[in-house]
């Protein structure tokens, strides 16, 4: 397992809360949540959509910082992460899927990410 910085730490933490809560705005913005009483909801959503979402809720100073590290590594890393936390799966090499587990845990009781370890 590679060693990150204190700020890289910071980074991961910071994308692991952005990719949760898109899943959560999906879910809560659309007609899954009502859906999901009659059909399997689609949670999934492709990684670009993920990174894109992260990169336009940072602010100035945080790009600026960001800038330091490479985004597509501390990136993967939080994938692994959250995969290794069994929130997410891979449905494919370019989409991730919400588990169960993620779903009960933080979608439908609407939480914030905090660290599990």
């Amino acid at each position: 397992m590679m060693e990150y910085s204190n700020q890289e730490t910071k980074i991961i933490y910071e994308m692991k809360r952005s990719i949760i809560n898109e899943f959560r705005y999906r879910y809560n913005n659309s007609d899954i949540g009502f859906l999901a009483n009659f059909v399997e909801p689609d949670m999934s959503i492709d990684v670009d959509s993920l990174q894109e979402a992260f990169r336009i809720g940072m602010s100035y100073e945080e790009k600026k910082n960001i800038r330091k590290y490479n985004f597509g590594d501390l990136f993967n890393q939080t994938l692994v992460e959250l995969f290794g936390e069994e929130l997410i799966e891979f449905k494919d090499s370019k989409t991730v899927v919400m588990t169960d587990k993620g779903e009960n845990v933080f979608i439908i009781p609407d939480k914030w990410y905090t660290k599990i370890d």
